[in-house]
């Protein structure tokens, strides 16, 4: 299996920025940071992106709007069906923030998961 790269700091200094006003519980996962509501997983970072949830109703309509906006496959050919990703550069702060405020919303809506104890 390939490395995953290291959590850019750029990026990591963006998705701060993105994610303060946004409620939710921080933790890492596979080394980059990312935010959950009610166990589910909101926005985080992958490699130099920032990857956030979106109905799957809607990301065909967001991506041609948007055509920095891909399908999030943290491996090549392995797509995460309920996110998208986005470049975390400066420039697409404002893009950022609209959508993770999105993501946090549709998580808020979503069933609570639960951990199973062993």
């Amino acid at each position: 299996m390939e490395k995953f790269k290291k959590q850019n700091e750029e990026t990591l200094l963006i998705f701060e920025q993105v994610i303060k006003n946004i409620e939710c519980e921080r933790k890492k996962m596979f080394g980059y940071s990312v935010g959950f509501i009610n166990g589910n997983m909101v926005a985080g970072i992958f490699a130099d992106r920032i990857f956030f949830r979106v109905k799957i109703e809607n990301q065909e309509k967001i991506k041609e709007k948007n055509k920095s906006i891909k399908d999030f496959e943290p491996v090549d050919g392995r797509k995460m069906k309920d996110y998208l990703e986005i470049k975390g550069k400066k420039e697409n702060i404002e893009l950022l923030m609209e959508y993770v405020k999105m993501a946090a919303e549709l998580s808020k809506e979503l069933p609570k998961k639960v951990k199973e104890k062993k």
